[in-house]
């Protein structure tokens, strides 16, 4: 993956167009007079930002000597592990992202890795960010008495 770099090649990014109605690419049919989609530059430019952005993100360099950059990068970026500070109190789990999370990333499915403060002795609730307590559910977690445990809060 590379940033596109040859003599014709703009050196700086053009303003963006106003949006148009969401669509799909198509060959065109000469014989119904339906028009192929013209691909602007201004679309390669999104995806090709879009890809580096997720390349260096991951803390890779960009070449044109590769073509696993992008996979890597995922591979990368999914096995970084956070491990949260818990810094709420009995059965009540606080944490901090950064950046912080908002109510809409609070999904079914959002498991994060909490360091436990205090002992786990019954139901508990989760409030990342501040942002409204959510029942959670606590991997091998009956036992937490001290700080080096790691628990697994999975919103739901």
């Amino acid at each position: 993956m590379f940033q596109i770099d040859n003599s014709t090649a703009a050196t700086a990014q053009p303003a963006p167009t106003s949006p148009g109605t969401p669509g799909f690419f198509t060959d065109g049919n000469p014989l119904t007079g339906v028009a192929p989609t013209i691909v602007p530059a201004e679309f390669l430019n999104a995806v090709m930002l879009e890809m580096c952005n997720i390349v260096t993100g991951a803390g890779l360099t960009l070449s044109k000597a590769s073509f696993t950059q992008l996979r890597d990068s995922i591979k990368r970026i999914c096995q970084k592990t956070v491990v949260l500070t818990d810094t709420g109190s009995v059965n009540t789990y606080v944490a901090t992202n950064s950046p912080a999370l908002s109510a809409s990333d609070l999904v079914s499915g959002l498991l994060q890795q909490v360091s436990i403060r205090s002992a786990n002795t019954g139901a508990a609730t989760y409030s990342p960010d501040g942002l409204s307590a959510a029942r959670s559910t606590a991997s091998h977690c009956s036992h937490c008495k001290a700080e080096s445990c790691r628990l697994a809060v999975l919103l739901f």
